[in-house]
């Protein structure tokens, strides 16, 4: 789901200065009964009341030394043997 959502994450909101936080996702939407809609209902209300609480996707800046310029490419030593979309987030360090 990230990588479909990346386009959008970072190519609309993030780069013209959006802070943009996880996606609530909810899978098999046709498949949905009573029980598990009322949890989703639940699990949604929470993550809105916390909304201002959830860190957002650390996506790497563009001017911080991370993206050749002008190419706005990765730099070689940056992410090395990541590949994708996953490879713009900043990862926590170990």
């Amino acid at each position: 789901m990230d990588d479909l959502l990346f386009p959008i994450h970072h190519g609309i909101l993030h780069y013209p200065g959006f802070d943009v936080l996880p996606p609530f996702v909810v899978h098999r939407t046709s498949r949905i009964d009573e029980v598990r809609f009322a949890g989703l209902c639940e699990a949604l209300g929470e993550r809105l009341d916390n909304l201002w609480r959830t860190e957002p996707i650390a996506y790497r800046k563009q001017n911080a030394g991370d993206y050749e310029i002008p190419a706005l490419t990765l730099k070689a030593d940056v992410a090395p043997g990541q590949k994708g979309f996953a490879a713009h987030v900043l990862q926590p360090q170990a």
